[in-house]
């Protein structure tokens, strides 16, 4: 690792002086300025080593001072070590705004402190702290009980040549039976299973153009001499492609998205690469035409071209179902028209390897669906999302095909919290790549999600940040390595993408 000449570091540390209650006014710092996803490059390494070294020498101040020592929450350093990555990767230097909306309920005093030094000296930086009377106030606050501490190295930060270790505490008083579990040692937090990751990587697919984003993650992740069937969606709808990624999903198949005026030079060229033994539409003549598989047909003309039909979305994922899932023992089920639901549906349905059928957005259900489960029989059916009244009249619907089929509703009171529910319904222990889309413009980011339900769940998010429930998803259930924003900025902002975390 580079690092500049020791002469060069200055005590550069800024204090929130937050020490009475927070029901009380206190001055509340600049918030950060949007950062492009990435600029300084924050180095992967467990930093737990440096965490010790804080907390140890902190503890070591207050106690020289007659002072109890803090306790360290593993709640707080998760605060502490993404505002330290949020740092390293956007060139900031720079207190979080509103930091204590992000620690856990239940705290009534908080403080945050926060410095950088070009060497790995940990320890040093609480010696700049002690040496800034603003931020020894913190570190002799009589009212805090726990602290935690964040860790991140980022070279190219903020000059080019400039290598970068970056401290964030995070002080906050907790009492109780119902306080947050705290450790009185970061050691002993770290034999207990406790360990400092590095962040997530990012990345985004701008998706303006949807075939052709379904055409890079198809050469990313499809193997030709694997795959034997390509599912063809339209890219202009959203519910056929959503019904197609669950069996899309599986490691002999893919997922390309067609434009209506036809498939492009690339996409056909993708499907020469593949050279799948079927092409399977999955679409009405409406929104695949008989001209676009005629093209694909000439283009593989050892392949068989298929179609799977239907007078409706509905019709046509039932059909999906029963021809790609046949003897399903469980089942998906989303309103069409619910484009987040589906999403969520779709995603879920890809991990287990089951089927989603979709439903008219109605208390009644069609006979082409009926007939479906009549004939099928699943023993589980999860309903995901849409208002009580529809959901219990299709649960029971549903239920009422045939004998030995159990529903069970997936609703929260919005739809992030309903897609973060949905998702821990198939997904759990560290993924290796996470999805962001947009749920509130609709557009292209949606139909990507189709295209990547076969990689990763897909959470959902705001465009200016992660709402909680998702945020917990990605950052505590799985953990991802990668995060890759589905759409432009005006609908997963750079702050989503780096999954900020919304206040509530």
């Amino acid at each position: 690792m580079r690092s500049r000449p020791l002469a060069l570091f200055v005590a550069l540390a800024a204090a929130v002086g937050i020490v009475l209650p927070v029901t009380t006014t206190a001055a509340v710092p600049a918030s950060a300025a949007p950062a492009p996803v990435s600029q300084g490059t924050v180095v992967e390494r467990n930093v737990a080593t440096q965490v010790s070294a804080v907390f140890e020498a902190i503890n070591d101040y207050r106690e020289s001072k007659g002072l109890k020592p803090l306790r360290f929450m593993p709640a707080l350093a998760d605060v502490a070590q993404d505002w330290s990555y949020r740092q390293g990767q956007t060139d900031q230097f720079a207190h979080r705004s509103n930091f204590w909306h992000q620690y856990p309920s239940g705290y009534a005093n908080v403080g945050e402190i926060i410095a950088w030094r070009t060497d790995a000296d940990a320890a040093a930086l609480v010696r700049q702290w002690i040496n800034s009377p603003a931020h020894r106030a913190h570190l002799e606050n009589r009212n805090y009980t726990h602290m935690g501490i964040g860790i991140a190295f980022a070279s190219n930060w903020r000059t080019a040549n400039s290598t970068a270790m970056i401290g964030t505490t995070n002080f906050a008083r907790y009492t109780g039976s119902s306080a947050p579990s705290s450790y009185d040692s970061v050691n002993a937090w770290v034999r207990a299973g406790g360990r400092v990751d590095g962040p997530p990587s990012g990345v985004r697919i701008a998706a303006r153009d949807t075939m052709q984003a379904s055409i890079d993650m198809s050469v990313s992740h499809k193997v030709p001499s694997r795959v034997t069937e390509v599912y063809l969606a339209p890219s202009h709808v959203y519910f056929e492609a959503l019904a197609a990624a669950p069996a899309a999903a599986r490691a002999d198949r893919a997922l390309l998205l067609v434009e209506p005026g036809g498939p492009s030079t690339a996409l056909l060229n993708e499907l020469r690469r593949l050279n799948p033994s079927t092409v399977t539409a999955v679409g009405a003549t409406d929104v695949l035409p008989n001209s676009t598989l005629s093209r694909v047909g000439s283009a593989l003309p050892n392949a068989t071209v298929t179609r799977v039909a239907g007078s409706d979305a509905p019709e046509v994922s039932a059909n999906f179902a029963r021809q790609e899932f046949p003897n399903a023992d469980r089942v998906y089920v989303a309103a069409e028209r619910n484009l987040s639901d589906a999403i969520s549906a779709s995603s879920a349905a890809a991990a287990l390897g089951v089927p989603l059928v979709l439903t008219p957005r109605s208390t009644t259900i069609p006979s082409s669906i009926t007939s479906y489960f009549a004939a099928e029989r699943p023993s589980s059916v999860t309903i995901i999302g849409g208002s009580p009244q529809i959901a219990r009249a299709q649960e029971r619907a549903i239920e009422g095909a045939a004998a030995g089929i159990s529903g069970t509703l997936v609703r929260e009171p919005d739809r992030f919290q309903t897609n973060a529910s949905t998702l821990r319904t198939a997904y759990s222990g560290k993924q290796e790549t996470v999805y962001l889309a947009s749920a509130l413009q609709f557009g292209h980011a949606f139909v990507g999600s189709a295209v990547a339900a076969d990689n990763g769940p897909v959470a959902l998010t705001s465009v200016a940040c992660v709402p909680p429930k998702p945020h917990a998803f990605v950052v505590a259930a799985v953990a991802p390595h990668q995060v890759i924003s589905l759409g432009s900025h005006w609908t997963v902002s750079d702050n989503a993408a780096l999954v900020d975390r919304c206040a509530r």
